[in-house]
């Protein structure tokens, strides 16, 4: 990876795969033709392989957990901040590649293996570097589950709950009783309160903190101190 100066987030963009591999279980064979997906892909530390990417969107470039088959006993996931080199596609059928039970029996004849090796498809990595605009979000501390952890009792609380955030409304354009429809438009306001530091006090050892809307997105990342 050739990362810019001040990127801190990546998006790997390629074409959907033609089939799906991770639904209809029990398998059904017709279930997974026609079903677009993103093949699964990792990205390499010096701790290991990050556990697997089926979605495409934009990932923290210095903040990535290690896969669970390389952490059997551990609690939580182990975690690196390392800047990670990309360690190709785990699955891929290649868009033009049409689908064969034997991608799931594992039967596949040598000349089907051969096509998916050769049929190349565009790819591209793209760098991001992410500003945070919005105030009142709350900033948790993140860690990934391992195979050994086992739920308690006790939730975990964001370190303080926002009073106020500017959100995506819905205005209603109908002010004629003659009218038939109505069309729904989005409003967006900005808030001019200062933003918070980006301040990893507090902040998990084994996954540095998330800033999230009350709808539980994470809109930003800080890593771990």
């Amino acid at each position: 990876m050739t990362i810019p100066p001040g990127a801190d987030y990546f998006l790997f963009n390629y074409p959907p795969m033609p089939v799906d591999p991770y639904t209809n279980f029990p398998y059904n064979p017709q279930g997974n033709v026609d079903r677009p997906a993103g093949a699964s892909y990792r990205l390499r530390t010096v701790r290991g392989l990050t556990s697997d990417h089926v979605i495409s969107p934009g990932l923290p470039l210095y903040g990535h957990w290690i896969d669970m088959d390389q952490a059997p006993n551990s609690q939580y996931l182990p975690y690196s901040q390392e800047a990670a080199a990309f360690a190709g596609l785990e699955a891929l059928v290649p868009a033009g590649v049409s689908y064969d039970s034997c991608m799931v029996s594992g039967t596949c004849s040598a000349a089907k293996l051969q096509q998916i090796c050769t049929t190349a498809i565009p790819a591209a990595m793209i760098y991001l570097q992410v500003e945070r605009i919005q105030s009142g979000l709350s900033r948790i501390p993140l860690q990934m589950p391992g195979p050994m952890w086992r739920a308690t009792s006790t939730a975990a609380t964001p370190e303080f709950a926002p009073e106020s955030l500017s959100r995506v409304v819905s205005t209603e354009v109908a002010t004629a009783a003659a009218l038939q429809h109505k069309i729904y438009l989005p409003a967006v306001s900005h808030t001019t309160t200062p933003l918070e530091p980006d301040d990893s006090t507090g902040c998990s050892v084994n996954g540095g903190c998330g800033w999230f809307t009350p709808d539980g997105r994470m809109v930003d990342y800080i890593r771990a101190p």
